[in-house]
């Protein structure tokens, strides 16, 4: 049997080990507020679960109409629409992280379809580069690179396909793994 996420209702990925026990998709630990890795180049144990705002487990995901697990929402002010970090990524919502030039901070910006078009606006107000933020499919002008990244800890292994756009913006373009493995980092 494959482990479930703590975080939401998808089945296999990668995952990695939570602090309390359990496992957490990598997206799901990234994109949540309350959690973050312990190890950031380990990229594990995950922490702060018990962190989680119990009200994000309350609300129904726009992407896979459930309301198991905890959404991330909209940044666009005053939006509610809220959804799993995995299904926004799988389902291609707008979900950008970029490095800011200035002090190297990492800057994250989820859109839902309806505000999509607005992200050279939210871009700005976020003192990013509107390029830096850029819609599916669209050219960085750098040639960005896929890359193939197997991780072997934790007992299992995963395989995650990622897109670059330059610098620090990347995009999960799919991820899975075997579970079943068992063994130590």
């Amino acid at each position: 049997r494959r482990p479930a996420c703590e975080l939401c209702p998808l089945v296999g990925g990668a995952l990695k080990i939570c602090a309390g026990g359990g496992w957490a998709h990598v997206a799901c630990a990234t994109w949540l507020p309350e959690t973050h890795f312990d190890d950031t180049a380990a990229m594990e144990p995950v922490q702060g679960l018990s962190l989680v705002n119990r009200s994000r487990r309350r609300i129904k995901c726009l992407v896979c109409q459930t309301n198991r697990g905890a959404v991330m929402q909209c940044g666009y002010p005053r939006c509610s629409a809220s959804w799993h970090p995995l299904c926004g990524l799988e389902s291609g919502l707008l979900m950008s992280m970029t490095e800011r030039p200035d002090d190297g901070s990492v800057v994250f910006l989820a859109l839902c379809p309806k505000h999509r078009a607005r992200r050279a606006e939210m871009a700005r107000a976020a003192g990013l580069d509107p390029g830096a933020v850029e819609e599916d499919g669209e050219e960085d002008g750098e040639g960005g690179r896929h890359l193939l990244v197997f991780d072997f800890g934790g007992g299992t292994l995963d395989v995650t396909i990622m897109e670059t756009r330059g610098g620090f913006a990347f995009k999960v373009r799919s991820t899975d793994g075997d579970l079943r493995l068992r063994g130590e980092d």
